[in-house]
């Protein structure tokens, strides 16, 4: 009987490792999900507000990837076009064109060119001021 016990118990604990191994752990601080165009102060002293995606709880630390329709969709494909000359329509639809612009911005500044709009690439890009259509009106978010 007790031979049986130490057989069950060590099995489980076989199974449970092999399941650990395959299935890959969500991570531990995944960013929410853009949902709209926020205005924030700019970095680097600029004193001016910036147009850039955020979640719905105002963050501006977020991720959005080609699929997503929504005002912050809009707020990434400004900035892709004013502060790094992308010709992309403005539409707030993450389709192939603002993947593939994105994914040139990505390499540009040196983030993983994924195509998806993230905590990473938000760190590395400049968003463009509001109200402006000009490059030298972008700045760091903070």
């Amino acid at each position: 009987m007790r031979l049986r016990q130490v057989i069950v118990a060590g099995s489980a604990v076989a199974l449970s490792t092999l399941f650990l191994a395959i299935v890959p752990a969500s991570p531990a601080s995944a960013a929410p999900q853009c949902t709209k165009r926020g205005e924030t102060i700019a970095g680097d002293n600029a004193g001016g507000m910036l147009w850039a995606p955020v979640a719905a709880n105002g963050s501006t630390t977020c991720q959005m990837g080609q699929g997503a329709l929504s005002s912050a969709v809009g707020a990434l494909q400004h900035s892709l076009k004013y502060c790094y000359g992308k010709s992309i329509a403005e539409d707030n639809e993450f389709g192939p064109a603002t993947k593939s612009a994105l994914q040139s911005v990505q390499r540009q500044i040196g983030a993983d060119d994924d195509g998806v709009y993230g905590p990473e690439t938000r760190g590395l890009m400049t968003f463009s001021a509001v109200g402006t259509s000009r490059k030298t009106a972008c700045y760091e978010l903070p």
